[in-house]
């Protein structure tokens, strides 16, 4: 059952939350799906994120939401040791948000000053997460270290971006970078993740946020000016393969083998239809479908234990995964697997 508890000061435990990170113009669209106990939101942006979290608030959106400001991405982004916008600070505090996301900027590789600063001010304000966007140098070796010997200094749960130009936890190190994180015990929300955010839920992550769109599943390094992705192509999730993919290739895969049962979907969207039919649909509406699959893996991980039961549980869930595409990829059409399918099942 998702819990939210608070301390005199402030300092939050939210557990077992499966949020959306979503642009401002998705959040109303997807707020159906994430309105679910478990669910919840991260609107991404400035003044209409503020403009959206709002009027949410005002509808009765009774979930978590979490506001991004995003100061840590694209060509102007901040270093994280900038001061944080008080005003940014109090809106949330007045509109009554269970937990303040301050809008700290980037920590770049050896940048010690910036993490120590986030860190500091973030734990002075009373509810506060801090925001750590990271280089992904902070995930191993030294950077890991120095990681850690910080976060055991402070009392302040954190959230975790982490900048790649694709999938961060396609790199090994990265993921194992970031389990050690969890395994110290500090409160971690990652942010900006793909389906991994449910495998960093069943390996003790505090909540996670899956980004519903490809440039929300990741921070792209500085020089690739905080975009990515090939400009409209949408990726759709295949819940038995454990994996996003285009949706005009998995329509083609579908069209290979079309009876076999690996390409049916029972989220609330498809309700047992075909996934080739998602090469036509709505782009809001696959986004729909995209977020009621992770919730739907959230929903009976969290039935089971915390601990062993659920590592075991997903790590089986991506074995599972990796021999559907090597199925499915017996036709001329092929789904590469996603690299972080083999590394969770090595995790587990």
């Amino acid at each position: 059952m998702t819990a939210t508890r608070t301390t005199a000061r402030g300092v939050f435990a939210i557990t077992d939350v499966l949020l959306a990170q979503v642009d401002p113009a998705d959040a109303q669209p997807l707020a159906s799906v994430a309105g679910v106990p478990g669910g919840g939101l991260v609107v991404s942006g400035d003044k209409e994120a503020k403009m959206v979290v709002r009027y949410l608030r005002g509808r009765g959106f009774q979930q978590l939401m979490l506001p991004d400001r995003q100061r840590y991405k694209g060509r102007n982004r901040l270093p994280a040791a900038h001061p944080f916008d008080s005003n940014w600070i109090s809106w949330q505090r007045d509109l009554g948000l269970p937990v303040i996301m301050p809008d700290a900027g980037y920590v770049a590789a050896t940048d010690l000053n910036s993490l120590q600063t986030v860190l500091r001010n973030s734990a002075a304000i009373p509810g506060a997460v801090a925001p750590l966007a990271l280089a992904n140098w902070w995930l191993y070796g030294v950077g890991l270290r120095l990681l850690l010997t910080e976060l055991a200094q402070v009392s302040v749960p954190i959230a975790v971006i982490i900048e790649h130009a694709g999938d961060p936890f396609g790199a090994n190190r990265i993921l194992q970078g970031l389990l050690a994180v969890i395994r110290s015990g500090i409160p971690v929300i990652p942010l900006r993740c793909d389906t991994s955010a449910v495998g960093l839920l069943a390996h003790g992550a505090l909540a996670a946020a899956y980004g519903g769109t490809t440039a929300l599943r990741h921070l792209y390094p500085q020089r690739a000016g905080g975009g990515g992705g090939i400009p409209g192509k949408e990726s759709a999730f295949w819940p038995a393969g454990l994996a996003l993919h285009y949706r005009d290739l998995l329509h083609d895969a579908v069209m290979a083998t079309p009876t076999a049962r690996r390409w049916r979907c029972g989220c609330q969207i498809c309700r047992g239809a075909r996934l080739d039919r998602l090469a036509v649909a709505s782009t809001y509406e696959v986004r729909q479908h995209n977020l009621a699959c992770v919730l739907d893996l959230r929903h009976q991980l969290v039935a089971l234990p915390a601990g062993g039961d659920r590592v075991r549980t997903w790590s089986s869930w991506c074995r599972r995964g990796e021999e559907e595409h090597a199925a499915a990829n017996t036709s001329p059409v092929f789904l590469r697997v996603p690299s972080a399918l083999r590394h969770w099942q090595a995790a587990g």
